[in-house]
């Protein structure tokens, strides 16, 4: 099942704090359960590499909603409408990794099946320290690398 395109994002619902490009490996998600001081570490560790990007998600569960709601108004050849869910990862490069920076990891797996990319969770504890948060996040970024290239690196 597809999403149609088109359309412009609800601010309100998410943006980009770092926006991705086509060599985009790895994407963090971050939403308000993810402290500042992280969510500022992932932006200077990781704004400068277009390998990498950083999302936030204002209102995850109304995107949740509005991706589901999605799926009960098909048109005729099987497509959806788009929702700020699909218009928000757009952008990704199809190999595109989530890593998934959240205090709720949980509430935010269902990002993957919008788009069909692999979440890695990256729970964010209590005490949780921003350089173990980079330290996951650069994890994923390698396992990314891995994938794609394998032994050609």
């Amino acid at each position: 099942m597809r999403a149609a395109s088109g359309g412009v994002v609800d601010a309100s619902r998410g943006s980009w704090l770092r926006e991705p490009c086509s060599l985009t490996q790895v994407c963090a998600v971050v939403d308000h359960t993810t402290p500042p001081e992280i969510v500022k570490a992932l932006c200077d560790r990781f704004g400068s590499a277009p390998q990498a990007c950083v999302l936030e998600l204002h209102d995850a569960a109304q995107l949740h909603a509005q991706w589901l709601a999605s799926f009960s108004t098909l048109s005729t050849d099987a497509t959806r409408a788009p929702t700020d869910a699909d218009r928000l990862l757009a952008p990704l490069p199809p190999a595109c990794v989530l890593a998934l920076c959240s205090q709720e990891v949980g509430k935010l797996d269902w990002l993957g099946s919008v788009t069909g990319r692999p979440c890695k969770p990256i729970a964010l504890d209590a005490g949780v320290q921003a350089e173990a948060v980079l330290e996951a996040v650069g994890s994923v970024w390698m396992e990314a690398l891995n994938a794609q290239f394998g032994d050609e690196r």
